[in-house]
Parts: structure tokens; sequence; C-alpha cells
């Protein structure tokens, strides 16, 4: 390829790059990739085609995390078992066994400290379910931007849940009972601390978000 014999003998990148694509697309936090035009393209198609996937197993999937004893898949379609850990700080964690098997470790009493009502909590259990079902455990982010992207689709495959059921009054108010949650209370929740902006980060099919 001519642009990257250029770089290899020291003379200047044509600006056009190849094939008339620039030849630097460059993201925050990323850097700057060479040859841009497609990988630009491919990056964009590829988290439309998660959103997407995200938007269907929600919607139709069997892997419904509504708390321990509940039935969750996931990515491979495996059942989760839950694990109730009275030792560990947050409310559930998504792991995987050294064996290969997919568990949600639990603590009610961590729930309890973060004092979050009944319908938050079922959120961040769904949350966890979706980690395990998009395959963020298998495949965790790289970096800042992607790691961030698998952040917003977990908590959008929770909302999915509420707002696919009707229960968008419910989702409201969890989406506002964790923002005002107090950060020392974070300490009992999985995932960064954040806030919560669902109705423009998830991308909900019908339009009745009033």
């Amino acid at each position: 390829m001519e642009t990257f014999k250029a770089r290899e003998q020291g003379r200047p990148l044509d600006d056009k790059g190849i094939r008339g694509l620039p030849t630097r697309i460059c993201y925050i936090h990323e850097g700057c990739l060479e040859g841009g035009g497609y990988f630009f393209k491919l990056r964009r198609a590829m988290k439309r085609y998660v959103w997407t996937l995200i938007f269907l197993m929600s919607a139709v999937s069997t892997s419904w995390a509504g708390g321990p004893g509940t039935h969750c898949t996931d990515h491979y379609g495996r059942v989760v078992a839950w694990v109730e850990n009275p030792n560990q700080s947050k409310l559930a964690v998504a792991i995987y066994r050294s064996n290969g098997a997919p568990q949600i470790h639990y603590n009610k009493d961590a729930g309890e400290k973060s004092g979050l009502s009944e319908d938050a909590k079922t959120f961040l259990y769904h949350r966890e379910c979706g980690r395990l079902v998009l395959g963020h455990r298998v495949r965790p982010g790289t970096n800042v931007p992607a790691h961030n992207d698998q952040v917003d689709q977990a908590d959008c495959w929770a909302a999915n849940k509420f707002y696919y059921a009707g229960e968008l009054g419910k989702l409201k108010a969890v989406e506002a009972e964790i923002n005002e949650l107090e950060q020392a209370n974070w300490v009992n929740i999985a995932g960064p601390v954040r806030k919560l902006d669902l109705e423009n980060t998830c991308r909900f099919v019908k339009p009745n978000w009033p």
C-alpha cells in the first residue's frame, strides 16, 4: 500500500490517504487510527449491531433476572446460578467460576445498607444478568470508551426489562432514586459511580417516553 510505504520511507502521507479516504480518524481516549474511513465505518456498524442485539434480546429472551432464584442465562445460553455471599460488599456481582460456570453472587444485607427500594434492587439484579447475557464478563472493554459503552449497555438491558413490561413509571422512579444516591452508598452497588440518563442513552424502540 502506498500510504504505508511512504511511512516506512519517511515521506509525508497523502492527505487523502488510501483511495481518497482520510488517513487518520481520532477518538477521545483512544488516539488515532490509520486508514480511517474503513475503520470508522466498521466501528460505527459494530456499535449499531450491539445496540440492536440489546433491544431484541431484552425484549424476547428468557434471560429474565428479577432477583435471586429467578431465571437468567449467559452469553452462551447457560443457566446462571444465584449464589448467596454474605461476605461481599455489593448487592449483586456477575462472575464466572474457574470451571466456566456463570454465577451471580448476591448479598441482601448490602442491598439493605444501600437504602434502595425493591424496584431499584430489581434493576441492579437485571443489570448483572445483562452483563452475562451481553458477554461483558467474557470480553470486557479494553479502553475507556469501550468500558463506558458496556456500562451503558448493562444499564439499558436492565431498563428495557421495565420499559417493555409497561413499567415506565417505576423505571423513572428507579432512575431518580439511583441518581440521588449518596456517593458513600455506591460501595454497595456494582459498576462505577454514575448518573443515569436512560431516555438519551437507551435506544428504546417505542418513542413513548413522555
